[in-house]
């Protein structure tokens, strides 16, 4: 099927699997299986880029912003839930040598976000938590921002 024939969302990911691809991240993750799962098609999968595994479980989400997204998401300190400010702060702390700047979130014991920035692109990168852990490392959810990264 031509990509011009495919619907907004289905070529909107497939844009993005120029970035990253089934392969790359179960050759992070050490995960076999996985599959890519439209964005909006399951609970969870709100991402441009959503991989689950072979029993249907999501692993890892993927967004794509600009950098004022990016400051955004960096800056944020209350969100606005039913008309009343909340606090919700994303930093938890920087992380290294990844794009011209990254961050881990949210604060607290488990951070399963990683927010890149390179120029003027910028992505999420969530993994899911079932009881308490998060399905994927911090270290992996950045190797698969490197991967974004290199294909920038």
């Amino acid at each position: 099927m031509a990509l011009a024939a495919l619907p907004s969302a289905a070529r909107a990911q497939a844009d993005h699997e120029r970035w990253l691809t089934v392969a790359d991240v179960e050759k992070v993750t050490g995960l076999h299986g996985l599959k890519t799962v439209p964005r909006l098609s399951q609970p969870g999968a709100g991402g441009e880029l959503n991989f689950a595994g072979p029993d249907g479980k999501l692993v890892l989400m993927v967004n794509f912003g600009n950098a004022q997204l990016y400051r955004k998401a960096r800056e944020q300190k209350e969100m606005m839930i039913a008309g009343k400010p909340v606090p919700m702060v994303l930093f938890a702390h920087a992380v290294p040598g990844v794009g011209d700047e990254a961050f881990a979130a949210p604060p607290g014991p488990v951070q399963y976000v990683i927010y890149i920035r390179q120029g003027d692109r910028a992505a999420s990168i969530s993994t899911y938590l079932s009881g308490g852990r998060a399905a994927l490392s911090e270290a992996q959810l950045t190797a698969v921002g490197r991967v974004i990264l290199s294909r920038w």
